[in-house]
Order: structure tokens, then sequence, then C-alpha cells
């Protein structure tokens, strides 16, 4: 019984994301996207298309993200004042990658995982910090 519902839950998982690949027509798995998921701390209709199965979607590497982070984060007239990327790790090609942007006089931290190129954990600081403290 217990494998019946493990293979009635992926076989919707899969549906819902095609399914979800249909309605997001109005942003597209795209490379800025990417950065902008990382940069903002709501998700978007376009989250669960970066996948391993959906055409073009964008597939995170230390590098990219790195220079690219920045370039994005200035375009939306964003303090980006760190960044840490960690990965791929494990068998699951993990990456971990922290933000921290500026917003006045507070730093806002944004958290993602990214694990067999889907967001699998997705965290903003909700206590914002001060410049100078925690």
């Amino acid at each position: 019984m217990k494998f019946l519902a493990r293979c009635l839950a992926a076989f919707l998982l899969a549906f819902l994301l095609s399914a979800t690949s249909a309605l997001a027509t109005d942003l597209k798995p795209s490379r800025d996207n990417f950065f902008s998921e990382i940069l903002y701390a709501k998700a978007t209709s376009v989250t669960p298309l970066y996948n391993d199965y959906t055409v073009g979607s964008y597939h995170a590497n230390k590098i990219g993200v790195l220079k690219g982070l920045p370039e994005v984060a200035k375009k939306e007239g964003l303090e980006l004042r760190g960044l840490i990327v960690v990965g791929p790790v494990g068998p699951l090609w993990a990456y971990h990658i922290v933000a921290f942007i500026e917003e006045g006089n507070v730093i806002r931290v944004n958290d993602l995982t990214k694990a067999l190129q889907r967001f699998s954990r997705r965290v903003a600081s909700d206590e914002k910090f001060r410049n100078g403290a925690a």
C-alpha cells in the first residue's frame, strides 16, 4: 500500500509540475530570473520550473552565480552586500546559496538550497540584521 501511495505521489508531482509550466507564461526559467529567485524572498510562478526536466531551465554553478548575481542585483537596484555559494555537495548535487541584501540600515538574508536542480529549501530572514550588530 505504501508503494502505491508513493507512486501516486510521484505521478501527481510530475503532473503538477507540467501543469505549472503551462500556467507560468509571465516568466521563463532564464539565468536572470534564477538570480531574481535568489534576490527576492518570495517564490514566483516560475520557481517550480527550475529543475532538470524543464527545457531552458538554468542550472546553478558557483562561477555563474558569483559573476551573475551582482549584475542582476545592480540592475534591480538592490545592494548585494555578500554572497556565499557552496556546491555541488552530496549525491543530490545540492547548492547552498546565501545572499545578503542591504535594505536601508538592515541586511536581509536569503538562504536557498537547490538539490537535483530544484529549490528544495527557501528561507528569508524574518528578523532583519542591523548593520554592525546581529
